[in-house]
This record gives structure tokens, sequence and C-alpha cells, in this order.
């Protein structure tokens, strides 16, 4: 392999234990690398060291990534079945729901919604429902009928 040139060299990790970046060859053109000081091969070793002694210039710093946003994690929460998630709404403590959620209160609750289609939709999504996402909005809305925050329902969705 005929290098030609190391581009965008930048540490993938803040121990600065590996290295990332294209490299270009006259095989193969441009080709994405992630290399480390114990690479097994040759080509790598020599990339290694001839970047930590600024052959290739300067090598960009470790970045972190942001943290996730709550929406973000909140589409990495896990479903729940509708056994899961009625358990779930029994196990909900705060001050506006001192004892649980039962299903009987969720309907009730339901049934003042006045829009007779939402309505219709919200006890289909509760009653037929056979696993729940937490990223489904009638969750949140669900939830607020009972003061509960987005913050609070990921708590309890969690537990």
């Amino acid at each position: 392999m005929t290098l030609v040139e190391v581009l965008y060299l930048k540490w993938l990790d803040a121990h600065h234990t590996r290295l990332g970046g294209e490299i270009v060859t006259e095989e193969y053109g441009p080709v994405p690398i992630c290399i480390a000081e114990n690479y097994d091969v040759e080509y790598g070793k020599v990339l290694w060291k001839d970047a930590l002694a600024g052959k290739y210039g300067a090598i960009a710093e470790y970045v972190s990534p942001p943290p996730p946003t709550p929406e973000q994690l909140r589409a990495e929460m896990p479903s729940k079945t509708s056994v899961e998630f009625r358990a779930a709404l029994r196990r909900v403590r705060t001050e506006s729901v001192p004892e649980g959620i039962y299903a009987e209160d969720l309907i009730a609750k339901i049934e003042l919604i006045s829009d007779r289609d939402l309505r219709e939709e919200a006890l289909d999504y509760f009653e037929r429902g056979s696993y729940f996402e937490r990223t489904n909005p009638w969750v949140d809305i669900l939830g607020a009928m009972f003061d509960l925050t987005p913050e609070d329902i990921d708590y309890w969705w969690m537990q």
C-alpha cells in the first residue's frame, strides 16, 4: 500500500489511546482509519509513531459528544407490555397521585376528553395496546392528566 496523504487526524478518546482520520493511498484512494499504539499491522504502527511525532501536522483534540437530550434518552427506554405498563402505573407515587394509578382512574380521566375521536383514540391506546413506548405522545398526555411531568414519567418508566 502506497501512502499518499494523511488527513483529519483527531483523538477519538480523552485518554489519547486511539486516533481517527483518513489516509489516501494510490491503490484505494481515501480510506477512513482508526489506529492505536498497539495496532496489529506494521503500517498502523508506523502511522501511529509518525502521527505522534507530528509528521502529519497537529492532531485535533478529542471533543466529548454532548449529553443526550431527554428526547434521545426517552427513545432508548425499553417498551413495556400491557401488563408491565399497568403494573408500573400502580407504582406511581406523587403528591397528586399518592396511591398509584389504576385502570379505572385512567379510564375516568380519559372519559373527560371532550373530543370524541381523541377520547376513543386514548381508550384504544390504553385498553387495546399490547405494548407501550415511552415516546408515544399518549404517555405524556395521559400522564399530564394526573399532573405528572415528562420527568416524573421518565422516572416511573424506568422503575
